[in-house]
């Protein structure tokens, strides 16, 4: 049974299909395409993929059994887009573009070994001189790539891949003599930036959670405020010299708005 609005339902020998419109005959009438999967969430995800993928006016691009990581990685995008934040979005683009289609990009996914992963993480290490931090998302966001090439691929059997750990480093607290040195600081010829740090020294609140802070989310009848929202920045290109952009978010559902006397 399909459900309301989509053209997608059980068939009879227990695969999910999915249908979607690739356009118009000559004899005027519409042309379908179709995608099968053996749940209904595979089945959506290939038919979101193929319409994008025809409202971008590149579905030749992609052949059946021929598809590159490459490929994999522009599908893998267009189904994560609607399920993370825009933010999320641009951090996933940039590792993709600028380290992942470089270095496994041309290979067919079923080539793709355990030991390449290994030898890509260190060389965003050792050759790229790049953070054990940011080197784990990269090889966290190819890890995820992969599995969905599994998931929606049957020829393909996940593989290993090799995510360096790396330790947190451990956040130094200010001293009480320190603190109060840099409130008597903050209170001399007090400005706009200096409320800020006084502000968030005060409440606990991230940079960007201060910047969010609108005229109405602050109440001095009953003497509290509410942070909903937080500005978070992230670079649209690898052009360093380009400014970051700046994303309003809410906060995340594990973390409720929070009121603050």
């Amino acid at each position: 049974m399909s459900k309301k609005g989509e053209n997608i339902f059980k068939r009879k020998d227990g695969r999910w299909e999915a249908r979607y419109k690739k356009g118009v005959g000559e004899d005027g009438k519409l042309r379908y395409g179709y995608c099968y999967g053996s749940t209904y969430r595979d089945a959506k995800e290939k038919v979101e993929v193929k319409k994008q993928l025809l409202y971008l006016g590149q579905p030749e691009a992609f052949s059946r059994n021929k598809k590159t990581l490459a490929q994999y990685c522009d599908e893998w995008l267009i189904v994560s887009k609607n399920k993370v934040k825009e933010s999320t979005m641009v951090k996933y683009e940039a590792a993709i573009r600028n380290h992942i289609k470089p270095y496994f990009g041309g290979y067919l996914p079923q080539t793709i070994t355990t030991e390449m992963t290994a030898d890509f993480a260190n060389r965003l290490i050792i050759g790229k001189k790049l953070a054990a931090k940011t080197v784990n998302d990269v090889t966290v966001i190819l890890k995820s790539v992969l599995k969905y090439i599994a998931r929606t691929q049957k020829r393909f059997d996940m593989i290993e891949v090799a995510v360096p750990k790396y330790s947190a480093k451990e956040i130094r607290v200010l001293s009480i003599e320190e603190q109060q040195r840099l409130v008597r600081y903050l209170l001399t010829d007090m400005d706009a930036c200096k409320f800020g740090v006084l502000f968030a020294l005060m409440t606990g609140l991230r940079l960007g959670e201060v910047c969010a802070l609108r005229a109405k989310d602050i109440s001095l009848k009953k003497k509290l405020f509410l942070s909903a929202k937080r500005f978070s920045a992230s670079k649209i290109s690898n052009r360093t010299a380009q400014k970051p952009k700046l994303f309003l978010q809410s906060q995340k559902a594990t973390r409720p708005p929070e009121s603050f006397p």
